[in-house]
C-alpha cells in the first residue's frame, strides 16, 4: 500500500513515506470498492447459471415435497 500510494508518476522518484492520510485512505477505499465489485460479479455468475439450470429442468429442482 505504502509503495502504491507514494507512487507520482512515471520518471519520479517515489517518497519512502506518505504525507498525509487521504493517500492511504483512497487506497483503502478503492480496494474494498474493487472487492465488492468483484464479488458482485462472482455472485451474479453463481445466480445466472441456477436460474439457467432452472429453467432448463422447469420446476423447482433444488426444493423437496415435503
Amino acid at each position: 500500500m505504502y509503495q502504491a500510494a507514494s507512487n507520482r508518476g512515471i520518471d519520479y522518484v517515489s517518497s519512502n513515506y506518505i504525507e498525509s492520510g487521504v493517500e492511504a485512505f483512497i487506497f483503502v477505499i478503492a480496494v474494498i470498492i474493487g472487492n465488492f465489485f468483484l464479488m458482485n460479479l462472482f455472485v451474479g455468475v453463481i445466480i445466472s447459471a441456477y436460474n439457467r439450470e432452472k429453467e432448463l429442468i422447469g420446476k423447482d429442482f433444488m426444493l423437496s415435497d415435503s
